[in-house]
């Protein structure tokens, strides 16, 4: 018996291949960040005067679109939202907790407000959103979520959760956040399948 291979099914099986390739190595770098920044970015010269940043409350879910690897993410999620922090505070200092490449940190706010501009700079179409809560957390529940925060600083960074959708070794920038959140008691998490869209939603909620 003769088998008749049609070419143009191959191509396309050959090119969904290649696509969801292509899409599987830009997820490997989601949520990247550039880590090394001056400190001195609080405040910034403006016709020859300061402009002071406002800072955040405690709680605070920040919120990147049109970032770093928008196409694949994307493609993925169905968003333009790319990336998700939020802001904790150390001794009234307030400092932005991120699961991104190589692991889990966190940055003073002002080095923060740097790697904004510098992305900005980068990619004409950045833009941030500082989702406050409308109603402020307890102080108990605040120190729930520090508490959570400051347990995964230094786990790998990675998106294998989101790809299998079961819980792995490493961690994604949102689902560390909607951990974060979950622990104030206040909100529930999807987990792995977390992305920088479900946690916004979760946030404006807040």
């Amino acid at each position: 018996m003769a088998i008749i291979l049609d070419k143009n099914s191959m191509y396309k099986k050959s090119f969904l291949y290649k696509k969801s390739l292509l899409i599987i190595i830009f997820l490997i770098f989601l949520c990247t960040n550039i880590v090394s920044y001056p400190t001195n970015v609080f405040s910034e010269e403006s016709r020859g005067q300061k402009t002071k940043v406002k800072l955040p409350p405690p709680g605070t879910v920040i919120i990147w679109e049109n970032g770093n690897y928008l196409d694949a993410i994307r493609n993925v999620t169905g968003s333009n939202l790319t990336h998700a922090a939020i802001v904790l505070y150390e001794k009234e200092v307030p400092l932005v907790y991120e699961a991104s490449r190589p692991n889990v940190h966190r940055y003073s706010f002002k080095d923060y407000v740097k790697i904004i501009k510098d992305t900005k700079k980068r990619l004409p179409q950045f833009s941030v959103h500082f989702l406050e809560p409308s109603t402020q957390y307890t102080k108990e529940q605040l120190v729930s979520m520090k508490r959570y925060a400051d347990s995964q600083l230094g786990r790998p960074f990675g998106v294998s959760s989101y790809l299998r959708g079961v819980p792995m070794q490493t961690i994604h920038c949102s689902e560390y956040v909607g951990h974060i959140l979950a622990s104030s008691g206040r909100v529930k998490t999807i987990g792995e399948r977390e992305t920088p869209k479900t946690i916004c939603d979760k946030a404006k909620k807040l």
